[in-house]
């Protein structure tokens, strides 16, 4: 009976997947909230999750509508997604103010992890977003060259 049980498991995984790659879509495309998303847990750099991005036409996550982090943080911990980190597309560079990467307008709302921020008076290096829901529950600031985090893309728009 098990067996007969994971075979199912298994062939609709395989049409799912399959649906998926005929729609254009990957394993690693989610809709969250009617919005396209892509996601990797794979640790890079800001840079490189930037490019990652980039190469599928869409940008890391940028949190500035009002209500979209809720949206996103229940996603990560509805999903087992929260031990994972990933980059918000948010940079601050010579101790100015935090701005969000595509639009440029200033970060007004920030949603801090515990023991966070770590480097407001630090200012020679740029620094980045990352969150992570498990032990910080929330963003954190680190350095954009050598931290290390998953991709969360959006569409561009």
């Amino acid at each position: 009976m098990e067996r007969k049980y994971s075979a199912c498991i298994f062939v609709a995984t395989a049409i799912n997947v399959a649906l998926a790659t005929r729609a254009g879509l990957t394993v690693n495309d989610v809709i969250i909230d009617g919005q396209e998303y892509y996601i990797n847990t794979t640790k890079m750099t800001k840079m490189d999750a930037m490019a990652e991005c980039a190469a599928r036409n869409m940008q890391p996550i940028s949190l500035e509508e009002s209500g979209k982090w809720d949206i996103i943080s229940s996603y990560v911990n509805e999903n087992d997604l929260y031990r994972d980190s990933f980059w918000i597309g948010a940079e601050r560079v010579n101790n100015l103010k935090w701005h969000w990467d595509w639009s440029g307008k200033q970060v007004v709302d920030f949603y801090w992890g515990e023991s966070y921020p770590r480097y407001e008076a630090v200012t020679e290096f740029a620094f980045c977003l990352k969150f992570q829901m498990e032990i910080f529950k929330g963003w954190m600031d680190t350095y954009c060259d050598s931290g290390r985090a998953g991709t969360f893309c959006q569409v561009i728009v």
